[in-house]
């Protein structure tokens, strides 16, 4: 078995350069603004993820259950203002006119994305 990029000095890596050039090819320019939303929708996943852990240790706090409530509600709509301008934010959304979205990219974890 032929293996296709390997560590040899006289390769300098060139096909493994190819390749990426390839995809970098196909896939769209990240939008500044999409960039913008996805930092938006990380932040509120980092405060939903602090309050549910604030929950665990206080379950009866009902400030944090209202906070958190609120968190919910602002991702989902964040969430939602990316996969209309941006396209999905997770591969399991909602297929829209018969067409797999989730492929079109840059996916949100990739260096353009971010």
């Amino acid at each position: 078995m032929e293996r296709r990029f390997n560590n040899n000095p006289a390769n300098n890596g060139s096909a493994w350069q190819n390749e990426m050039s390839r995809a970098e090819e196909m896939r769209y320019p990240a939008d500044p603004n999409c960039k913008r939303m996805l930092r938006q929708i990380q932040e509120i996943d980092f405060a939903l993820m602090d309050t549910k852990l604030f929950l665990d240790a206080y379950p009866r706090n009902l400030m944090a259950m209202e906070y958190f409530n609120q968190l919910i509600e602002k991702r989902d709509a964040a969430a939602q203002a990316y996969h209309a301008q941006c396209g999905p934010l997770v591969a399991d959304e909602r297929i829209e006119n018969n067409t797999w979205l989730w492929i079109n990219g840059p996916w949100p974890w990739e260096f353009d994305a971010n």
